[in-house]
Formats: C-alpha cells, structure tokens, sequence
C-alpha cells in the first residue's frame, strides 16, 4: 500500500517563479526579526523575552491592478499567490514598474557589538540605572528597559532584483515617576541606535535634574509668548511637515503645500535633510522597501521647499522620479515614508535662549498632538515638561498648560536654533528651537 506523499513546500525563489508564469509582475518583500528584551516596573524586573517573527508580502500586477496578500509561513505560500491574483480584480491601477538593479552597499547598519551582547547582561545595566537614580531620591519610582533586535530584508521581483540586508537595533530607556505638588510627573529618557551604547549615569543625572527643578510649580499666564522647544519635543511640530511633504497627500492634492515646491515656505534658518544613508542610524538602509537606492535629499532648504518624498506607484501616478522613500512591512503595501531627518543647527547656545526670555517657557516633553488638523500644519498639545522662565531664568514647573497654532507659521518664526543637535529617537537629528510668541493657555 502506498503511503502518500508530503506536498512539497514553496521556496521563495519558487513562490516568485510561480507567480512570473501567471501575473505581468511580481515582487516579494522578506522580513525576519528576532527581538530580546528586559523590562522593569516600580523598578523590579517584569519581564525577559524573546521574540522571532518572519513574513512574506507578495505584490502582484495582474492585467494591470495590483494585488497584494502575505503570510508568515511557507506552507501558505501557495495560497498568498491565489489571494493576491484575487485581490487584484479590486486593487489599484498599477503605474509603477519594478527596479532590477542591485543598490550599492555602503551603509553601516549592523553592530558586531550588538550581536554579541548577552540580553541577561542588561538585567545588571538597568538595575544600575535605577540604582542611580533612586540613591538620589528614593521617592521616585523607575520602569526602565532595554532590548536589542537582529533583522534581515529581502526583495525579490520579475525584473531580476534580488537584494537583501540586515540590521541591528538597540535601545534603552528609563522613566522616573514622582508626585510633586499632588499631581504625578513622569520624567524619562531613552536613546536608540543600530549600535551599543548606554548611557546610563547621563540619563540618571537629566532625570534627577528635572526632578528638582520641578519641585517648584510656576503659574503660566495665558498669553503669547516666546518658547524654546528641546530636541525631544520637535518631532510633534515637525511631523506635520513631514505629512505635508508626503508624496501620498501630493497626490490626492490635500496638502497645503502641494503647489508650494522651490517656494519659501518657512523660515529661511530652517533646513530639513532626509538622509537614510547615515552609518548606524535606525531608519538608514542601503535601499528602501522596494529596492530603490536611498540617497540624502535636502527637504527644505534655508526655508525653501525642495522635493516631495515618493514611493514607485505615487511617482508613477504623478509621473515624477521615485526619491526612494518606501516603506512597510511584510503585511502592507509600501508608502512614502521619511527615513533619518537632519536638522541643520544655528548659533544660539541654550543658555543664551533662556536668558533671552524676559517671560517665557522651555518645553521638554509634549502630550498628544494630534487633536487638530495635522494635514493642515493645525496643532494643539498639551505640555508634558515644561518649565516657566522669568527674566532670564527657569523658575519652576508649569502644569495644566497647552500650546497651539500652525507649524507653517509657528516655522516662520523662528528666532533662532540651537548651535548642536541631539540624537532623537535614533533617527533624527536636531537642534532645540526658539519660538516667537506662540499661543499659551493656561487653567492656572
């Protein structure tokens, strides 16, 4: 009696091979990531895991409609290839042709360091920073991790490109939580980056500092007034712009600045680079998600608008060059997307910024930031940290206190940058910002 036999399972050389012989294109987007981290709560350790997660994402051009479908296991393979044709009858006209040339790679995204870093050692590195902390003042209570991730893309498509790179991440991060003045404040710092690096007593020294300057709380004036953003609190203001300059709104014609492009539309100290080819920065890689070299483009340069950022299907649609800005993950159709962001510094020292306040406000952290009209450069936010100035000097803490305005204004008046940047997020760069009479309000 014969026993039957196992159904041979698709490679994915196979899986696109199959797909060539019954579609006009077809692409795969391969991921893999493993993820170990450690997590302390109330400054006891929670959690240690380890995560592997893989997909596939097979897009297709089928009589010319995209179609998309993926999978996380090889055994449905097969099958992804069948609901991707189907899904096709109802997708989206294809304007895009598929790359088949190799990027060069020249960026730096992988850490040996990194690799090699054992995820129980970090146990011991985060008690040392809550440790820090806590010796200073035992009344502030700690959630802190750490966690490092290896991964691995790869793009395959009918034209002949087959590319593929990894990369390592790593980040780190502790809050500290305290009551002062019988409301909670929640001060933390966090760094990331393709490399190691921990910097432990910095972050215990930043937090303790804020904490004390907190203990006194200032009454904020609902007023306009001049305001100094720290590096972590401009990615709110700039995502805005970064909606803005996105090649998906340029297309649909909502964004404010589509007709905008080599005008001036900000303050000419302002200049905004996407850069994804810097060495060991978390959104660099030697091609974007479709395979098309990335290079550093000026967005904005000394205020004037330069380029849109453009994926292969909004280029093609808009019948421009493709900037080489997709992304997505191995369950979605790639987008326009902002890889690392540079902001080129000014002249202003912090200090001089404060100084230069007579009544003002210095703000470290944002809540929300989304309740207004983001496509239209529209914001309003709670602040998170933030501390009043008076003539020249911070004199305490403000709570219950918003700001709100456009970004396209609010970055028109620009007094002045500060004369370094910070490494934010592990993929921006940026200096602090020194707002002229931004709209304050306050229950005070």
């Amino acid at each position: 009696m014969k026993t039957p036999q196992s159904k041979k399972i698709l490679t994915i050389e196979g899986l696109l091979e199959k797909a060539k012989k019954v579609t006009d294109a077809a692409e795969i987007f391969s991921t893999e990531m493993k993820t170990e981290q450690v997590d302390f709560k109330f400054d006891k350790l929670h959690l240690m895991d380890e995560k592997n997660i893989q997909g596939l994402g097979l897009r297709i051009i089928k009589d010319g409609k995209i179609g998309f479908a993926s999978c996380t296991n090889p055994v449905d393979y097969e099958k992804t290839l069948e609901n991707a044709i189907a899904s096709s009858k109802f997708g989206q006209q294809a304007k895009l042709a598929f790359p088949n040339k190799k990027s060069p790679k020249k960026v730096k995204t992988v850490s040996e360091e990194v690799i090699k870093f054992n995820i129980s050692s970090g146990v011991d590195i985060v008690k040392e920073g809550i440790a820090l902390i806590k010796e200073r003042n035992s009344e502030i209570q700690c959630d802190a991790g750490l966690s490092k991730v290896f991964s691995t893309v790869r793009i395959l498509n009918s034209a002949g490109l087959d590319d593929s790179y990894s990369q390592t991440g790593f980040s780190y991060g502790i809050s500290g939580l305290i009551i002062i003045d019988n409301s909670f404040l929640d001060v933390w710092e966090t760094e990331s980056s393709c490399k190691l690096q921990v910097s432990t007593k910095k972050f215990a020294d930043n937090i303790i500092r804020r904490v004390e300057l907190a203990r006194k709380v200032a009454t904020m004036p609902t007023k306009k007034l001049n305001v100094v953003f720290m590096p972590r609190a401009i990615p709110t203001m700039i995502s805005s712009i970064m909606i803005g300059v996105n090649g998906k709104q340029i297309q649909k014609k909502t964004s404010p600045i589509t007709s905008k492009l080599n005008e001036r539309i900000l303050d000419e100290k302002l200049s905004i680079t996407d850069d994804g080819t810097l060495d060991f920065c978390t959104s660099s890689a030697p091609f974007d998600d479709e395979g098309m070299p990335i290079a550093a483009k000026h967005i904005i340069e000394k205020g004037v608008l330069k380029t849109f950022l453009f994926d292969l299907q909004t280029a093609g649609i808009l019948n421009v060059a493709p900037t080489g800005n997709a992304s997505r993950g191995y369950n979605s159709l790639p987008s326009p997307s902002q890889t690392n962001i540079v902001i080129a510094p000014g002249t202003w020292d912090l200090q001089d910024m404060i100084k230069d306040m007579k009544e003002g406000l210095i703000l470290y952290d944002t809540i929300g930031g989304g309740q207004s009209n983001m496509l239209a450069g529209d914001f309003s936010f709670n602040v998170g940290l933030g501390y009043k100035v008076e003539n020249g000097e911070i004199v305490g803490r403000v709570k219950d206190t918003m700001l709100s305005g456009n970004v396209y204004e609010t970055f028109n008046n620009i007094i002045g940058l500060g004369n370094s940047t910070e490494d934010v997020y592990g993929s921006m760069h940026i200096p602090a910002f020194y707002f002229k009479e931004m709209s304050v309000t306050s229950k005070n």
